[in-house]
């Protein structure tokens, strides 16, 4: 089983469990993968992407000029042994370039060109004609990613979102994978996230057309450095502990303690918080069994990853020793985090409900609750900036956006507190005060490590 420098950690918010109690604590496991050698000359995989455009009436001028310069811009950067597929859709399907190998990038390039604004929206058909191709072709692409990019809602062919996020789920279990991108304050965002989680890829959206080509970096580069996929987080508690999680990760059918895991970048880390009760009371001096985690999945070139951690333990102590344990600062502030997430997700149904005064105080209260968490913080004020505009549709899709991207990004192995330097890092692993806007991208700013 292949895991090179890989590791993963389970740390306790405290490292200890207090006598005589029924405890409840949170426990942070942190799944990281190796570094990207300094040294590495090794060709990065092939990849295999369908580009699938939204061209309906609601994409004229600006927007559809903007989606068609960013599929170029992911064009430019694709090898002569990457393939590409084009797809562009209303209420009309159009397979304007099937999935090809790039060594002549000119035809594509020519067909982007031409590409023209109609009616209605047929996102699923649109997306389904993007997957197929990868089933209907051979293709040893390492990664095979269909990008799908609309602004608006899914009103023509299946619009049913479930069925459509099933769909996605059966040919990520094939390797064929969903990104997606929402453009302005029409498209569904619940749809857009649903078939990106269950693609197995990632979502993104932009306020503006100006504002989506840092999200388009952000996939290459994430993409560029890829390390794992196919990753799966397996929890054993002990006897007589429960545990919930607090993150936003789909659960593996069937398995209780088995969840989805992003794909993880060489340098950086996936992350699981738990709600962790353990319901037995010990005596001092004892030590409390909590769980063991363990990871499986494949590495970029298809080889087998396995990442175990030891049984965490922690000692039973009196109330005066454990009032005297510091909480670990990382996992107070992801557990900031994601409780500040689970805020946002109340004060999107509260605005979705036309209820502004209960959003108003939900983004109130959390401001206090984790003010001493500077991205959590950051966040909550850019929210409530948002809200004062009372534009409901923007709300709730920046809070459906944050939410989701605090609760289930992926992060440095070194994460500081401070934000001075994330403009330094590199761009999937930057904290953005606000989704919907591009905060950090310059034209220039194209660096792949790996390419």
């Amino acid at each position: 089983m292949k895991s090179e420098s890989a590791n993963i950690i389970v740390t306790p918010l405290k490292s200890a469990v207090l006598e005589g109690h029924r405890n409840k604590l949170n426990v942070l496991v942190r799944m990281q993968a190796p570094d990207l050698p300094e040294t590495n000359t090794n060709a990065r995989p092939s990849y295999g992407i369908a580009f699938v455009i939204d061209r309906s009436g609601s994409m004229a001028g600006r927007p559809l000029d903007e989606a068609v310069r960013c599929v170029n811009f992911m064009v430019d950067r694709l090898l002569e042994s990457d393939s590409a597929a084009l797809v562009t859709f209303d209420n009309q399907v159009t397979l304007d370039y099937p999935l090809t190998s790039l060594s002549d990038k000119r035809e594509i390039r020519t067909i982007l060109a031409t590409v023209h604004s109609g009616g209605t929206t047929n996102l699923h058909g649109g997306w389904r004609t993007g997957a197929d191709e990868f089933t209907h072709k051979e293709s040893n692409a390492a990664i095979k990613r269909v990008v799908l990019l609309s602004d608006g809602r899914a009103n023509d062919g299946l619009v049913d979102p479930n069925q459509i996020a099933e769909q996605a789920e059966s040919f990520a279990s094939r390797g064929i994978t969903t990104s997606t991108y929402g453009l302005g304050r029409d498209f569904n965002e619940e749809l857009m996230v649903d078939l990106a989680k269950a693609g197995q890829g990632n979502h993104y959206y932009a306020e503006t057309a100006e504002d989506l080509l840092e999200s388009f970096n952000e996939e290459f580069e994430l993409m560029a450095n890829l390390w794992s996929k196919d990753l799966v987080l397996n929890i054993k508690p002990k006897d007589g502990v429960q545990l919930k999680l607090m993150n936003d990760y789909r659960r593996i059918d069937g398995e209780l303690y088995c969840w989805r895991m992003p794909n993880i970048a060489y340098g950086s880390e996936a992350w699981a918080m738990f709600e962790v009760t353990i319901s037995s009371t010990m005596t001092d001096g004892q030590l409390a069994e909590v769980f063991a985690a363990s990871l499986i999945g494949v590495d970029i070139d298809g080889q087998a990853i396995k990442l175990e951690a030891p049984l965490l333990k922690l000692p039973v102590i009196n109330s005066q020793a454990y009032s005297a344990i510091a909480e670990d600062e990382l996992v107070k502030r992801r557990l900031d985090e994601v409780m500040a997430s689970e805020y946002l997700q109340k004060a999107r149904r509260a605005v979705q409900n036309g209820d502004w005064d209960t959003a108003d105080g939900l983004l109130q209260d959390a401001k206090v609750l984790f003010r001493t968490s500077p991205w959590a913080k950051d966040v909550l004020e850019s929210m409530e900036r948002l809200a004062k505009k009372r534009d409901d549709a923007y709300f709730m899709k920046e809070a459906m956006f944050s939410k989701v991207r605090m609760s289930s990004r992926l992060s440095s192995k070194s994460e500081l507190a401070s934000l001075a330097s994330e403009a330094d890092s590199i761009s999937f692993l930057r904290r953005k005060t606000a989704q919907g806007k591009a905060q950090f991208f310059k034209d220039d700013d194209v660096d792949v490590i790996g390419s």
